[in-house]
């Protein structure tokens, strides 16, 4: 495995957005494993904007990707690991074929 991507679950977030040492805590276990070669994604939340959630993640999201990447930078893994937000296809106005999306 070289590429991989690890998720922090929606339920985390407002921890996350909140606290620096919890987003350090998560950052760090991928310390030894970006050492040995792995790539990595985290994946903040599992489609946090999505509808069904009604607005719950909105407020906390973009702390918890600050501090997700912040926590990378003080470990030095900034440039090694990305930070992306799992979106819904329901934000597509058409979502197949994915070309017309």
């Amino acid at each position: 495995l070289t590429d991989v991507m690890i998720a922090v679950p929606n339920g985390e977030l407002p921890a996350l957005s909140q606290d620096q040492d919890y987003a350090k805590k998560v950052a760090g276990v991928l310390v030894p494993f970006v050492s040995a070669g792995m790539r990595f994604t985290v994946a903040v939340g599992n489609e946090p904007l999505a509808p069904w959630y009604n607005g719950a993640y909105d407020t906390v999201l973009l702390a918890a990707v600050t501090n997700m990447r912040e926590a990378l930078r003080a470990l030095g893994l900034a440039s090694r690991v990305r930070v992306t937000v799992p979106f819904s296809f329901g934000m597509l106005c058409a979502s197949y074929p994915p070309s017309v999306g």
